[in-house]
């Protein structure tokens, strides 16, 4: 059971997101040999940086990892799709994060936690992925309307800094948390997050 369960969430992230995993030519400083430095935005890369950096960081251009029990597992972290243009992402968030998740695509419970770390938050909101029905899990639809629109302002633009303080909002059990009457203690993350607008 576990291993569909993992197939169906992975599946649904790689939806809108592509996979990747760390280069394997890699310079001192982190950087990709020939690709940008780990320090620039995702939203500065042309369409043709960010297009190389998508079959660079291309688990073997398949974007899948294979797993004992479930088959080859389509591991969710990309750009190349699409990105928001507020995306506060740099190369080495996408690195971070990737590096996670393929390290754990064949581990449900350690792949959900991967997803709840600020690196990957950050990747999920570039995307437009972070605030879906599976964080919102409403009772009613005015709850999941308000839930997914405070989620979406929220964490427009949102920072590493930022979703290192709520990232218990994400991992936790809140069932359809309201993003502008956080309880205690993410209540306490405004100032860091006002940096970016949330």
């Amino acid at each position: 059971m576990h291993s569909l369960t993992r197939v169906a969430s992975a599946m649904l992230m790689a939806a809108a997101l592509v996979s990747g995993c760390s280069s394997s030519s890699n310079n001192k400083d982190g950087s990709s040999s020939g690709g940008p430095q780990p320090a620039t935005k995702l939203v500065d890369l042309t369409p043709m940086e960010r297009s190389q950096l998508c079959m660079q960081l291309s688990s073997n251009g398949s974007g899948a990892v294979s797993c004992p029990d479930a088959g080859a597992v389509p591991v969710a972290i990309g750009i190349c799709t699409s990105i928001q243009p507020d995306c506060s992402a740099t190369v080495s968030t996408l690195e971070t994060c990737t590096t996670k998740l393929m390290a754990d695509a064949c581990d449900f419970k350690a792949y959900t936690a991967d997803l709840a770390t600020p690196e990957c938050l950050v990747m999920q909101a570039c995307t437009a992925v972070l605030c879906t029905g599976s964080l919102c899990f409403c009772s009613n639809n005015n709850a999941l309307t308000q839930c997914q629109t405070s989620c979406k302002t929220f964490t427009k633009g949102l920072t590493v800094d930022c979703a290192s303080c709520v990232a218990g909002v994400f991992s936790a059990t809140l069932m359809c948390p309201d993003f502008t009457m956080l309880p205690s203690p993410y209540d306490q993350c405004a100032a860091t997050c006002a940096a970016h607008g949330g």
